[in-house]
């Protein structure tokens, strides 16, 4: 890797991080006095051991693809888990539905009353004996 290359990553990795406050932190040259050496953002020192080591390089682009692709499961599991978490939603909504307009003076009371008026049309009357009125029958009752 040449010079031209170095420096054209170093500016790429400035003009990306730019608006961060890694910014201000890229690369730092110090010549002299206690702390002096070479103080890099991890992107630059990763491209700087790629370049001194392809064995390295390889276990970077290596690691790299482990971590995505194990993002991407994960992402795809939680995907798969929300889907089955709305469909099981809006199956629990419906079955609301169809339980509130069954309750209390819905669906049912109006079945019930249909089946006791039935029971009561359908009865026969013998002549001489009493009619009996069973308007107080539950549905137990007509089983």
């Amino acid at each position: 890797m040449g010079a031209d290359g170095v420096q054209a990553f170093v500016d790429e990795v400035s003009k990306v991080l730019k608006d961060t406050l890694e910014q201000n932190q890229i690369l730092d040259v110090i010549h002299g006095g206690a702390n002096r050496g070479t103080w890099a953002h991890e992107l630059i020192a990763l491209k700087y051991a790629a370049w001194l080591s392809a064995s390295f390089e390889v276990k970077v682009y290596q690691t790299f693809r482990d971590v995505v692709m194990g993002k991407l499961s994960l992402f795809a599991e939680a995907n798969k888990l929300e889907l089955e978490y709305q469909h099981k939603t809006k199956r629990v909504s419906t079955a609301a539905r169809i339980m509130n307009s069954w309750g209390v003076g819905g669906e049912k009371r109006r079945i019930e009353s249909e089946r006791i008026h039935m029971q009561e049309q359908i009865q026969l009357v013998i002549p001489g004996l009493p009619k009996k009125r069973r308007s107080g029958v539950t549905g137990s009752e007509l089983s």
